[in-house]
C-alpha cells in the first residue's frame, strides 16, 4: 500500500492500523513518502535532503456567505504563477522541480514515468541515501519525519528485486551455498558462510549508478 502523507493529521493511527491488519493472511506493507510521491520523483534527479511543506502551492477559496471551500492552485514557477502566493520553489516540491527544469507538469497531468524512466536506478540509490541519512540523524518514528521515503522498496519489488539498506546485511542460500551480502555506502561485501571458494561467472553483478544489482546464476565451487 502506498501512503502519501502530505498533511494528513492521523499518520500515526494509519500506520498502527496497518501494522496489525492482514489481508488473506498476508501483512500489509506500506510504501511511504513523508510529503508526497513527487519527493520520490525528485530523487531521480538529485539526492536532495530537504523538508518541503507542500507538494504544490495552493490555498482555499471560500464562497461568499458559505462555509464550503475549493482548493485553488497558485501555479508555482509557471507563467500563471499568482504573485505573492506562489513560493518560487522555496516551499513546494513541484515549484522546486519546475525551477530546476526537471518537469513542468505534476502527477495529475502527463505520466511521470516519461521523465524518470531512464533514471530508475538513480532514484533507488538516492532514496536509499536519504533514508540512511534520516535514520542516522533521527530516532523518532519515520512517519513523523520530513524528509523520509521508502517508495524505492516498493518499486524494486515490482521489478522483481530485493533491496539492502546501507550498513545492512542479507543472508542468501542458493544451490546449498550460503553467503552474506553486506552493503556499505559505496561498497558491497560478499562473505561465504559454508564454502571456501565461489566462482561468480561474468555478469553475476552489475553496477547501475552506484546501485549493485545481483543476478542469480548457477554457481560452481
Amino acid at each position: 500500500m502506498f501512503f502519501d502523507k502530505d498533511g494528513h493529521p492521523k499518520a500515526k493511527e494509519a500506520f498502527e492500523m496497518a501494522r496489525i491488519t492482514e489481508i488473506d493472511g498476508k501483512k500489509i506493507n506500506i510504501a511511504f513518502s513523508s510529503r508526497c510521491f513527487e519527493y520520490y520523483l525528485l530523487l531521480h534527479f538529485e539526492p536532495l535532503y530537504r523538508a518541503f511543506e507542500k507538494s504544490e502551492c495552493n490555498g482555499k477559496n471560500y464562497s461568499k456567505g458559505k462555509r464550503k471551500s475549493k482548493t485553488v492552485s497558485y501555479y508555482c514557477m509557471t507563467d500563471r504563477a499568482v504573485e505573492g502566493k506562489a513560493c518560487n520553489g522555496d516551499v513546494c516540491i513541484n515549484g522546486y522541480a519546475r525551477m530546476k527544469g526537471y518537469w513542468q507538469d505534476s502527477k495529475g497531468g502527463l505520466s511521470t514515468y516519461t521523465f524518470v524512466k531512464d533514471k530508475i536506478w538513480t532514484g533507488v540509490y538516492n532514496a536509499h541515501l536519504i533514508r540512511w541519512k534520516s535514520n542516522t540523524l533521527h530516532q523518532n518514528e519515520y512517519y513523523e519525519r520530513n524528509p523520509y521515503v521508502d517508495v524505492d522498496k516498493f518499486v524494486c519489488r515490482l521489478m522483481g528485486f530485493s533491496t539492502i539498506n546501507f550498513e545492512e546485511s542479507y543472508d542468501v542460500t542458493e544451490d546449498k551455498i550460503n553467503y552474506r551480502i553486506t552493503r556499505g555506502l559505496n561498497t558491497i561485501t560478499l562473505t561465504l558462510l559454508n564454502v571456501k571458494t565461489l566462482i561468480l561467472p561474468q555478469g553475476s553483478i552489475t553496477v547501475h549508478d552506484c546501485i549493485f544489482r545481483w543476478i542469480p546464476v548457477q554457481h560452481f565451487r
